[in-house]
């Protein structure tokens, strides 16, 4: 009897292990893919921040595009001013 005892508490104690086993095994996987997942996190958070500031500084370079066509009106109402004047010296 004390053998079927013996037998039955051995049955017990690897089943614990082998469930043990499995549980830990899953929980290195999933440290894996947490970590994993925060480094990848913080690449590209570092990354986005660089594209940020690339796209800013085209922003900045860029500015001054926009007032092209307020100078292209500057600088023809400076030419019809300046036909006028012309236009006016002539008749004299």
């Amino acid at each position: 009897m004390s053998h079927l005892l013996a037998q039955a508490a051995d049955a017990g104690l690897g089943g614990w292990w082998v469930g043990a086993s499995i549980g830990l095994v899953v929980v290195v996987i999933v440290v894996v893919v947490v970590v994993t997942i925060i480094v990848l996190a913080r690449r590209i958070a570092r990354q986005a921040g660089m594209a940020t500031r690339a796209l800013d500084d085209a922003e900045r370079n860029t500015r001054p595009l926009w007032d092209v066509a307020t100078t292209n009106q500057r600088a023809l109402a400076i030419l019809e001013g300046a036909v006028r004047a012309r236009e006016a010296v002539e008749d004299l």
